[in-house]
């Protein structure tokens, strides 16, 4: 019998390659019996979209480096942690713009594989 396959979206300013570490042991715990599909937003965050005040810019004069759901990012050295999202940031954070794009990417994968959604649901 083949795997129950299960599309897998990462949140904001993580990737497939992040949420697919921060789920380890889940995938662990399916073993072969679920193939996980992991797919990467659309847009690439700059240090500057991760900040979310003032204050925040101020104390990290927009290093390279930023601190972001317990990972540092580094997208020229690493680039499996370049930070993702599913929209570009709006810079005063009312609107989701380009999520038009987000949602082309998402039809696309949909398109090109069947996920089987009846059999599984994990919410994280």
């Amino acid at each position: 019998m083949a795997p129950t396959k299960v599309l897998v979206l990462h949140g904001y300013s993580q990737n497939g390659v992040i949420f697919s570490k921060r789920i380890g042991a889940l995938r662990k715990e399916c073993g072969k019996n679920v193939e996980f599909v992991f797919v990467d937003a659309p847009y690439i965050l700059k240090p500057a979209d991760l900040v979310w005040s003032v204050n925040q810019v101020q104390e990290l004069g927009l290093r390279a480096e930023v601190q972001a759901n317990g990972v540092s990012i580094e997208a020229e050295a690493d680039p499996s942690l370049t930070p993702r999202a599913w929209w570009a940031p709006d810079p005063e954070r009312k609107r989701a713009v380009g999520i038009e794009e987000g949602i082309s990417s998402l039809r696309e994968v949909l398109q090109n594989n069947r996920f089987d959604v009846s059999d599984m649901f994990v919410s994280m």
